[in-house]
């Protein structure tokens, strides 16, 4: 997997698109009955595992990358504003119109085994954009670190039934 080590961060995006619709292609596998049950369900597998990999392998060179640095603010920008861009807020929600859909129509969309490849890709774009947000340093201000510690004159006594709680 020498061609992962070497792509830039846009690269990496893409190919973890490619790794969805690898698995997504898994999934039609199971739409079409040409080929015999069993080598039906070992493309199916083989094809979802290739999918799920080629993601997750992208997904972790594009964290590891990021992490530690590899590339500068530079290189990293231009997924930062592609990822930043309108269309993906509402591709999540299309997504999940979509399996709405699905599971309200009868016919050959009305399965359960389509949510998992709309679920896929959903995290797969999630991911994206996490892994490229970025990181925002605490700088003090108001909150519990900078808080003074809890102190109290009645620590640990118990309280009587019936007195009230007197409070300076």
């Amino acid at each position: 997997m020498r061609w992962l080590r070497s792509s830039s961060p846009m690269q990496l995006a893409g190919w973890s698109g490619v790794g969805c619709l690898i698995y997504l292609a898994g999934y039609l596998t199971t739409s079409f009955n040409v080929l015999s049950r069993g080598l039906q369900t070992l493309v199916f597998l083989l094809l979802v595992g290739l999918g799920m990999a080629v993601t997750w392998l992208a997904w972790e060179r594009l964290n590891d990358g990021i992490r530690n640095e590899k590339w500068t603010d530079d290189e990293i920008a231009p997924l930062r504003r592609l990822m930043e861009r309108p269309v993906f807020k509402y591709i999540p929600w299309l997504m999940l119109a979509s399996l709405v859909v699905m599971a309200s129509v009868p016919g050959p969309l009305h399965s359960s085994l389509w949510f998992w490849p709309v679920f896929w890709a959903n995290l797969t774009l999630g991911q994206l954009k996490v892994s490229v947000r970025p990181i925002v340093e605490n700088r003090g201000g108001a909150g519990w670190l900078n808080a003074a510690p809890v102190r109290s004159a009645h620590w640990g006594e118990r309280r009587v039934a019936g007195e009230e709680s007197t409070s300076n």
